[in-house]
């Protein structure tokens, strides 16, 4: 009996002992599989490291910084005084303060979730930009707003802009624009951010000129960058082959804005690889008076009229529509935009729309324009955009004194006008994106004896 207890004993001895062993077994065996991944990661990141250096031959160190830049944007931000994030609420550069006196105040800032609702630092919500239909009800409208545009302010106060506070607006342009640089480029674009943040506060503190600049995509740009990147020369065409229209009665309607009808497509972003204005601003007015007849928009191709036509670097206005009227323009979904010329495809798919003609309006009569305006709908546009103001435009109505109104470089829609504080303008729909200008659009002078070419070759179109 004893050596029977004994034997028990033992017995539960070892089962207790073997339960408590298992569960340490397993968190050994844990914790070398632990160490082998974290080991397996460290030699992942060394590897890295190593075609790192190879591929840019920098120090390894400045290249670790940036990373660390890109990959924590917050921590980054707070540090340099912008707050967490894009869209709160901005800490001042002087904690004395109670603001930050370069960003426009409480009234420019906007909150994080309205951000998030309008789209911007959290993807351009749904679609690029806000779907049409939000058009509709506006009323914000002939008064736009910026919606997308991120705001580094109108860099309009008094007060001067030290070396701290430019680098620190310079980094918070590579975090929104997700900017990234080499070593000794970073110093070059730097510096020309620098001059150009500079030549903005001038700008807007300068009581004479209504409309006002800031920071955009193009800023760490030189003017001369700027225009061979986006810009090509456009000629004023002849009239010898197509209609002239001319009314030069003043407009009945103080204001127009087809985008509130429905008939005007979201704002595109051509990029810079293929100077793509021309064939945008043709298939912009198609593809509206197109909707304005038989109520239905759709977006037009505009690869079609680059791969068949007009090309990156060259074409008229006459080209363009000549090929729509004889062959027609399919959807931009049929023919999608590849962002360079192509092979001629315009038989690969059903055109959506023909056009019977177009008509030129006589060239600087800005009657006339807003008269056909408001009775065809918007106009395919040629402009000067050559300059600097333009180049970082960010509100107010337009007006540049040294703009040509021969020298035309860029094409444009225009879809209407209106009147703001006495100033009467255009409502001009560019092609750089809704993180441009006034969520992509333009406000230019109107009856400012032409300014900037605006009705210098300008057209609509017939017969749909």
């Amino acid at each position: 009996m004893k050596f029977l207890f004994l034997f028990l004993f033992f017995l539960i001895v070892t089962i207790v002992i073997s339960q408590d062993q298992l569960p340490k077994q397993q968190r050994k065996e844990i914790g070398k599989t632990f160490e082998r991944e974290k080991l397996e990661f460290r030699k992942f990141e060394e590897f890295e490291k190593q075609e790192l250096r190879k591929r840019t031959g920098k120090k390894f160190e400045e290249q670790e910084r940036r990373r660390f830049r890109r990959r924590n944007p917050e921590r980054n931000d707070e540090e340099k005084g912008f707050g967490k994030g894009f869209g709160r609420e901005l800490k001042s550069f002087n904690e004395d303060e109670e603001e930050c006196p370069f960003y426009g105040g409480k009234k420019q800032r906007r909150g994080f979730k309205e951000n998030q609702e309008n789209g911007f630092g959290n993807g351009f919500g749904k679609g690029f930009g806000r779907r049409f239909k939000d058009f509709d009800d506006s009323e914000n409208f002939p008064k736009m707003r910026s919606q997308y545009a991120p705001r580094f302010g109108m860099l309009h106060s008094q007060e001067p802009l030290t070396e701290v506070i430019i680098k620190n607006l310079f980094q918070r342009f590579m975090t929104v624009f997700k900017k990234d640089y080499l070593e000794d480029e970073y110093e070059h674009r730097y510096q020309i951010f620098k001059e150009n943040v500079l030549r903005i506060k001038e700008s807007n503190e300068n009581p004479e000129i209504k409309h006002k600049l800031s920071i955009n995509k193009f800023a760490d740009l030189t003017n001369a960058e700027y225009q061979s990147l986006y810009l090509k020369p456009i000629k004023i065409s002849e009239t010898n082959k197509i209609g002239v229209y001319k009314n030069t009665n003043k407009p009945k309607d103080a204001i127009v804005d087809w985008r509130k009808e429905g008939v005007v497509t979201p704002v595109k972003n051509e990029g810079s690889e293929c100077s793509m204005s021309l064939a945008l601003s043709i298939a912009g007015s198609v593809e509206s008076y197109h909707a304005i007849k038989v109520g239905e928009l759709t977006a037009l191709s505009e690869q079609e009229l680059i791969d068949c036509v007009l090309g990156c670097f060259g074409g008229t206005f006459a080209e363009g529509f000549e090929f729509v009227e004889t062959n027609g323009l399919c959807s931009a979904g049929d023919y999608p935009v590849t962002n360079q010329k192509g092979t001629c495809k315009n038989g690969s798919c059903q055109a959506v729309t023909k056009i019977g003609g177009y008509v030129q309006i006589t060239e600087g009569d800005e009657n006339s324009m807003a008269n056909a305006c408001a009775q065809y709908g918007p106009l395919s546009a040629a402009i000067d955009a050559s300059h600097f103001s333009f180049q970082v435009y960010t509100g107010g109505v337009y007006y540049e004194a040294d703009c040509s109104s021969t020298e035309l470089d860029h094409a444009v829609v225009v879809v209407g006008y209106g009147v703001d504080q006495d100033q009467n303008y255009w409502i001009v729909k560019n092609s750089w994106g809704v993180d441009w200008g006034l969520d992509g659009y333009i406000w230019m002078s109107k009856d400012r004896n032409n300014n900037c070419g605006i009705a210098s070759s300008t057209f609509y179109v017939t017969g749909v």
